[in-house]
């Protein structure tokens, strides 16, 4: 049902879980960071899908045709047709439906999927273990090429900027963590100093 969320929901619920996560990914409570994560993308990658679906609507001779043909209560005709044919669970659950994959319309909930994916391999840097977690929940391997090309997409492009969450969040929690090359500030440091 693509439009039991509207993209409006979808924002708000975005930016209010995105700055709810935030505020909570440096206390010392362990709240977890993957399922935010989950539903921040989830919900950014479906609010893209309606996007395209506005898109698709005013390309579909068959979504027209059927709004066309649609009465409503004394057979009065609905001022947009195409909004309420959207809007209507019942009418999309039946007739609508495969109208709407004639038209070729994208699916929100696969665009939900793929969100997910971008969302985490981008701010946590965890590819394979996402794609394959995002797999085997959906069951469905042809979405194996899409999660897998946002996963290294959204990795490459956080890389470009800094490293990963989970990393960020070591110095946070003054983990003790050796670095592959030693800060500058290290060569001034002398052991005894820092075992003292």
């Amino acid at each position: 049902f693509p439009h039991m969320l509207n993209g409006s929901v979808l924002l708000v619920f975005f930016a209010v879980y995105f700055c709810l996560a935030a505020y909570t990914s440096g206390v010392s409570v362990p709240a977890g960071l993957i399922v935010p994560h989950l539903l921040i993308g989830g919900s950014m990658g479906r609010a893209f899908g309606l996007i395209g679906i506005a898109e698709k609507k005013e390309m579909c001779s068959a979504l027209k045709d059927l709004a066309a043909n649609v009465t409503l209560h004394g057979g009065d005709m609905y001022n947009d047709p195409s909004e309420w044919l959207f809007d209507d669970t019942y009418v999309w659950s039946t007739v609508y439906r495969w109208v709407g994959r004639d038209c070729r319309m994208p699916d929100p909930g696969m665009y939900a999927v793929v969100g997910m994916a971008a969302f985490l391999s981008g701010s946590g840097r965890i590819t394979l273990m996402l794609a394959t977690v995002i797999i085997e929940l959906t069951d469905d391997a042809s979405l194996i090429g899409p999660v897998g090309v946002a996963s290294i997409i959204a990795m490459i492009v956080g890389n470009m900027f800094n490293h990963g969450l989970y990393h960020g969040l070591i110095p946070v929690m003054n983990m003790p963590y050796l670095n592959n090359e030693p800060a500058d500030v290290m060569h001034l440091v002398r052991v005894g100093d820092i075992m003292a």
